[in-house]
């Protein structure tokens, strides 16, 4: 005989129950594991399962009309918050001072007939271009480079000869905005104002050298203004001005080897007068381009030997020129000329 704990008896059915899997099935035969009688189990099966009351409403209509007038103040307060925004902005643009780059009548006028006369360059306003105002205050007291990008009308100098002498402008007459807002670069000059002279380069970053320079250039008075855009100052033939520049150059080295100053006036002076009275070092430099007037001109000396060196292209065109000056002024056994193309010219800018 087995022992119930170790050998459990098999559930036995009662002839009347039938597991069939279902839900009542199910039930039947847990009661029956459970000792129920059938009967009960299958009453219990077939019971309808208890009805689950429907959660009542968490917001009421009036808390919904009250959720709704909320919204529609919101929605009224961001409009009104809105049109106030709009009519400050419109407050401050017409009490502010006007933007630099705006067209005011002057500068329109002096654009149409600068424009109409395709003979002079034109810089755009301070704020349209890299730097601002600081940098178009280089220029007026003396940078001696102005950059393509800051130029109106370069696209009318497209099909222009490289180193033709162009008068230079500033077009903008707006540059007192700065002095209304405490810019210690306060400067004034009115629409037209002549700069100078330069030489022009299409193929270059630095479109335009300047070669002259307008001494009236940083000056508030509107005497350097010019009606016209062609209306340059005369400023003599270039070849001549090149010439005296060289001369001088060369002349003022040479007193400054010597130890001695040089004079005031040395436009005039002939190189050639000092050079066997003066003792040079073997290695000099005799014209130092940009310092002395001759933008993309350098002149280097070594015992009696010499290197011209041209750098821009603006100049190629007085090389015959500068070749004639250099045999002159400096009488080399040996002469050797350098000249940069355009291509290296303009990646050797953009580099710098």
């Amino acid at each position: 005989m087995n022992c119930r704990r170790c050998h459990p008896e098999p559930l036995a059915f009662s002839q009347n129950s039938h597991y069939n899997g279902g839900p009542q099935g199910t039930a039947l035969h847990a009661g029956e594991q459970r000792g129920i009688k059938p009967e009960r189990a299958a009453a219990a099966a077939a019971a309808p399962a208890p009805a689950v009351p429907a959660p009542a409403l968490l917001v009421s209509e009036q808390q919904l009309q009250r959720g709704e007038n909320e919204g529609k103040a919101q929605q009224d307060e961001a409009a009104a918050a809105a049109a106030t925004a709009v009519q400050e902005t419109a407050t401050a643009a017409t009490t502010s001072p006007e933007p630099i780059a705006e067209e005011t009548p002057a500068r329109a006028s002096f654009l149409a007939a600068a424009c109409s006369s395709n003979a002079c360059i034109i810089l755009k306003p301070p704020d349209a271009t890299p730097g601002g105002v600081a940098r178009r205050r280089l220029i007026h007291v003396g940078h001696p480079w102005v950059f393509d990008y800051e130029i109106e009308n370069i696209k009318q100098f497209n099909k222009t000869q490289t180193g033709e002498l162009l008068p230079v402008y500033d077009s903008d007459e707006g540059i007192e905005v700065y002095r209304q807002i405490g810019s210690p670069l306060s400067l004034f000059w009115p629409a037209g104002t002549y700069l100078g002279s330069g030489l022009f380069s299409r193929q270059a970053s630095v479109a335009i050298r300047m070669v002259t320079r307008s001494s009236k250039a940083s000056s508030s008075s509107s005497s350097n203004r010019c009606d016209r855009a062609s209306d340059a100052p005369n400023e003599g033939p270039l070849s001549k001005l090149l010439c005296d520049r060289f001369r001088a150059a060369v002349y003022c080295r040479r007193l400054r080897s010597a130890g001695k100053p040089p004079p005031a006036d040395s436009t005039s002076t002939d190189s050639r007068s000092s050079s066997s009275s003066t003792e040079l070092p073997d290695v000099w430099r005799a014209v130092d381009g940009e310092a002395d007037g001759l933008p993309g001109v350098e002149v280097d000396v070594y015992g009696s030997a010499a290197v011209l060196r041209l750098s821009s292209q603006s100049v190629m065109q007085h090389k015959d020129l500068f070749i004639d000056l250099t045999k002159e002024t400096v009488d080399p056994s040996t002469l050797s000329v350098q000249t940069l193309n355009s291509k290296k010219e303009k990646l050797a800018q953009v580099r710098c």
